[in-house]
């Protein structure tokens, strides 16, 4: 169904509709369960390797909106 390319979406515009006062909220990250480590890591290396992604080194500091 997917092709396995990573050309993105050209001409694409998203619209998010949020609520009046609608503020930010921090979520810690969850940790990635043991038996699933090592498939998200290679999918994150692959994804990397693409440009799709970024690896932050660090901590990536206070969202800014």
């Amino acid at each position: 169904m997917f092709e396995d390319s990573y050309e993105g979406m050209k001409g694409f515009e998203a619209h998010i509709t949020m609520k009046d006062g609608a503020r930010p909220v921090f979520v810690k990250p969850r940790k990635v369960p043991y038996a699933l480590k090592e498939a998200v890591e290679a999918e994150l290396g692959k994804l990397e390797r693409h440009g799709v992604i970024k690896k932050l080194r660090g901590q990536s500091g206070q969202v800014q909106y």
